[in-house]
């Protein structure tokens, strides 16, 4: 019998693939979930799915409960996005799990809550946003 394919073996240690979903859930809403790890490999994809969900929704949540690793790459381009997001009157949010993780640790040595708006979950995300006007 051969070993399963390399890839197999990457996903069974629990190491997902970089990769980028958007989700369109309302007419005003995207949510850019980030998975993996992002770094300056994914600048294009990255660029183009952050460009894409700014221009197609008033509001962008990104979502990083299965993202491994960012660094200062991911962070310069989150910040362009805000920046075309606000602009436009639109909300802009990073959605980072509470738990200590490699993306938690690098939001509070880089310092990313006084650059962006931070939530722990979708859910307690869209509580808030229910409970506030338009």
């Amino acid at each position: 019998m051969m070993p399963p394919p390399r890839a197999s073996l990457v996903e069974d240690a629990g190491i997902q693939r970089p990769r980028i979903e958007l989700e369109y859930p309302t007419e005003r809403l995207a949510i850019v979930h980030l998975v993996g790890d992002h770094d300056l490999s994914m600048y294009e994809p990255l660029k183009d799915a952050l460009d894409m969900a700014a221009a197609r929704r008033r509001n962008v949540f990104i979502e990083c409960s299965r993202c491994s690793f960012i660094d200062s790459t991911v962070i310069s381009l989150l910040l362009h996005a805000q920046g075309m997001v606000v602009s436009g009157g639109g909300h802009f949010v990073l959605v980072i799990p509470d738990d200590p993780g490699p993306v938690r640790r690098v939001a509070e040595v880089m310092g990313l809550g006084q650059m962006f708006p931070l939530c722990g979950s979708l859910p307690s995300l869209a509580a808030g946003l229910a409970s506030t006007p338009s």
